[in-house]
């Protein structure tokens, strides 16, 4: 469903609605099907160590009847120990929100510049201490401040501090939007 959903992110028309500190909520509507989507997403930020060119966007997602979290870059980033499963890899990553430290478990599919965050703990002998989706969006809802590091392949650990200013109002109104769908 997450691999149709940005499809149709990509091949939709966007309409940009509202601002809200660093955060932006556009809306997409499906050309073929009409379904409306609504997303927010902070503003774009480089990496702080080590510096490179690439730049990450962290997103929300809803529909009428789903929400997801995602993150975006610039360009398709290469995961290094991740694992290779039918059409996505799977990779693991740290965020720390405020000063409480969680792991994220993370979908790319093949190609693709969007990594998102699983609905749940989906692998086997995963614990606890991964955040799930809906955890980590009341996380980006409720946080002053955040930062994310991924294994990139040629790179290493590489971190980011997506800005939080007008997440919580910016969701808020995803939200309400997708509610009325």
């Amino acid at each position: 469903m997450k691999k149709l959903l940005l499809a149709i992110l990509l091949a939709s028309s966007f309409t940009t609605s509202a601002a809200f500190g660093n955060w932006t909520t556009q809306s997409s509507t499906d050309e073929m099907t009409g379904e409306v989507t609504w997303y927010a997403s902070s503003s774009s930020t480089k990496s702080t160590k080590p510096n490179t060119d690439r730049t990450l966007s962290l997103g929300i997602g809803c529909s009428k009847d789903s929400e997801w979290a995602y993150f975006s870059f610039d360009t398709n980033p290469i995961m290094a120990d991740d694992i290779t499963m039918s059409g996505f890899n799977l990779s693991i990553s740290q965020i720390k929100f405020n000063e409480e430290v969680s792991f994220l478990q993370l979908k790319q599919y093949f190609g693709s510049r969007f990594l998102s965050v699983m609905y749940d703990n989906a692998l086997v002998g995963v614990k606890d201490e991964y955040l799930t989706s809906t955890e980590f969006i009341n996380n980006v809802s409720n946080a002053n401040t955040s930062v994310v590091n991924f294994n990139l392949y040629g790179s290493g650990i590489v971190y980011y501090k997506p800005s939080l200013s007008g997440s919580s109002k910016a969701i808020s109104y995803i939200r309400k939007k997708c509610a009325a769908l």
